[in-house]
């Protein structure tokens, strides 16, 4: 399975987070995680079986990711 991790933001402890859910996925062998902190890896977001996002103030910016996040 495939996961994409998106975490950023301004207001919390990103970093954190970020590594407590990749710990947590990393406990599951058949997952495979890819991380950004936007939305601009449109790839990773297309070959996602499932999306994770743990942001504040982060939405994406370009028509092309929110076709991505679509499945368009």
């Amino acid at each position: 399975m495939k996961v994409h991790l998106i975490a950023a933001g301004k207001f919390h402890d990103i970093d954190y987070a970020r590594l407590e859910l990749l710990k947590l996925l990393a406990e599951t062998p058949r997952i495979r995680t890819s991380v950004a902190s936007d939305y601009a890896d449109l790839a990773s977001l297309e070959a996602a079986n499932l999306l994770i996002t743990y942001t504040c103030d982060l939405v994406p910016t370009r028509d092309e990711e929110v076709a991505a996040l679509e499945g368009s």
